[in-house]
């Protein structure tokens, strides 16, 4: 799943080879597009997150299988338990990566100084499923990817005191899963009653 992405954003993507030899586009029109999520960035009184991926997860829990992708704006401690108090596995800790390790942090290595020092790292980008799906890799990537035009690029470091042009402040989170056939996942349900 992309994230923030214009029509014409799309097209450049589903142009490049990498993209067409190594996955399957299927949201190719804007028409009918899975979208990505992204959380209240606020800190609110009364938070607003947990009800936000409450909803999300009533409606996945229905479905067979489900993945929610996207900008969680995990900020507070209470967000780093919202994914199993809602029935949801995290992508990043089941595939064995540590809460609070740096190594999990999708927020912080591409943003201005002044973010830098006040905010700090963070994981704010999630993978999060459930139902008939199986987990086989997670990671992060897109650190460092810069803009290649100089003129945009100086002009974007003098405007946002950054170290680098960076095309972004987040890196991506990409998760292969294998679906269960329907029979596996019936036997393996009945298993947890």
């Amino acid at each position: 799943m992309l994230n923030e992405n214009l029509a014409s954003d799309l097209e450049i993507i589903k142009s490049q080879s990498w993209v067409q030899d190594g996955y399957c586009v299927t949201d190719s029109s804007p028409e009918f597009w899975e979208h990505p999520t992204h959380l209240e960035s606020l800190v609110a009184e009364p938070p607003r997150r947990p009800g936000q991926l409450g909803a999300a997860a009533g409606f996945m829990r229905e479905e067979y299988a489900s993945i929610l992708g996207g900008d969680l704006n995990a900020i507070q401690p209470f967000d780093k338990s919202l994914h199993s108090e809602n029935g949801l596995k995290d992508a990043y800790i089941e595939n064995g990566g540590i809460e609070d390790a740096e190594s999990g942090m999708t927020w912080g290595q591409m943003v201005s100084k002044v973010e830098s020092q006040q905010f700090g790292l963070s994981r704010m980008d999630k993978l999060l499923f459930c139902g008939s799906l199986v987990l086989e890799n997670f990671q992060t990537f897109g650190m460092d990817v810069q803009l290649k035009d100089p003129n945009v690029a100086e002009m974007l470091m003098q405007q946002d005191d950054l170290h680098r042009p960076w095309v972004t402040d987040h890196l991506g989170a990409r998760g292969d899963f294998r679906l269960l056939s329907q029979e596996r996942y019936r036997t393996k349900k009945e298993a947890q009653l």
